[in-house]
């Protein structure tokens, strides 16, 4: 999975509907990533979801 540098652009500019998009272009690989350092699957979806959390934040 690829995403596209214009979406990141558009991220970092504050579009809303690109940081959607990111979302759904990666959580799956961030709770993967997360469950292969935690090994536990409630663990990795809670830190996922922190992550998407602190990056909207950020992106006010």
């Amino acid at each position: 999975m690829e995403i596209a540098e214009e979406v990141i652009q558009r991220v970092c500019l504050g579009d809303e509907q690109a940081y959607e998009e990111l979302f759904r272009l990666s959580w799956e690989q961030a709770v993967r990533t997360s469950w292969l350092i935690l090994r536990n699957q409630h663990d990795a979806e809670e830190v996922a979801q922190d992550s998407f959390l602190k990056l909207s934040v950020l992106q006010n």
